[in-house]
C-alpha cells in the first residue's frame, strides 16, 4: 500500500505528502470553518467560512513546507545529505541520512526553521495591516491573521528544549559542545522532549475532560508524536 506520494521537487529536495497528511487537512479545515472564523466574523455565510478554512489550512502546510525547507538547505550547506521533506498529519519532517558533524552545524540547521516561521509571521503581519487600512476584506484579513498566529506558534513551539524539536536540537549542540559528548547530549534532551510530551498529553486530555474537546485534543496529540519521538 501506498503511504506516501511525491508532488513535487523544490531545490532538487523530494517533496512529499503521507497518506495522514489528507485527514489533518480535512481536520484542520472543518474546525476553523466550524469554530474559529464564526467566532471572530459571525457575519459571514457558512460557505465563506469553508473557504478560508480551506486556504488556511493550505498556507498553514506551506508554512510547515518552508520551516522543513529551510533546514533541509542548510543541512546540505553543511554536507548532510536530505532524502526528501514528508508532510504527514503532525507537521513536517526533513529527511536527514545522518547526524549533523558538529555542535556548530546542528545549531545552524535547527535554528533556520523557527527564523523561517519568525520571517513569515512578520510578513503575514504586515500583509494583515495593509488589507486592513487599504483593503478591509474580513475573510482576506481573517486568513492572514490565522497564519500570523499559527506561524508564531510554530516559531515558539519549535524552539522547546525538548529533543526532537528545533530547541531540544540546539540544547542538544549546546551540551554537545561543551561535553564533548554527543549520546550524553542526546540522552538528557531526549529525556526533556519525553517529560514535555507526557506534559501535553496530560495537559491535554484535562482540556478535554473540562470541554474543550478541539484544543484537549490538539494538546494530547501534539503530546503523544512528542514523547514517541523523544524515546
Amino acid at each position: 500500500m501506498i503511504k506516501r506520494v511525491e508532488i513535487a521537487k523544490i531545490f532538487n529536495i523530494p517533496i512529499k505528502l503521507d497518506l495522514s497528511w489528507f485527514i489533518i487537512l480535512a481536520f484542520i479545515t472543518w474546525t476553523l470553518a466550524a469554530g474559529y472564523f464564526p467566532s471572530k466574523y459571525p457575519e459571514l455565510d457558512k460557505f465563506t467560512y469553508l473557504i478560508m478554512g480551506l486556504l488556511s489550512a493550505l498556507l498553514l502546510f506551506v508554512s510547515v513546507l518552508l520551516h522543513e525547507l529551510s533546514h533541509a538547505l542548510v543541512a546540505r550547506r553543511n554536507n548532510i545529505p536530505i532524502r526528501g521533506i514528508t508532510l504527514f498529519i503532525f507537521g513536517g519532517i526533513a529527511e536527514m541520512d545522518r547526524e549533523p558533524p558538529t555542535a556548530r552545524s546542528e545549531i545552524l540547521m535547527a535554528a533556520a526553521g523557527p527564523l523561517c516561521s519568525g520571517i513569515l509571521a512578520v510578513l503575514f503581519l504586515l500583509l494583515g495591516k495593509l488589507f486592513t487600512n487599504f483593503l478591509p476584506y474580513p475573510p482576506i484579513i481573517g486568513i492572514l491573521q490565522y497564519c500570523l498566529f499559527i506561524n508564531t506558534a510554530l516559531m515558539i513551539f519549535n524552539l522547546l528544549p525538548g529533543f526532537p524539536l528545533d530547541g531540544g536540537r540546539i540544547l542538544r549542540a549546546a551540551i554537545w559542545n561543551s561535553t564533548g559528548d554527543l549520546k550524553k547530549a542526546t540522552f538528557i534532551t531526549s529525556r526533556i522532549g519525553s517529560s514535555m510530551g507526557l506534559f501535553f498529553i496530560i495537559f491535554g486530555f484535562f482540556n478535554i475532560f473540562r470541554g474543550n474537546f478541539i484544543g484537549g485534543l490538539w494538546f494530547a496529540l501534539i503530546g503523544i508524536f512528542v514523547k514517541g519521538a523523544a524515546d
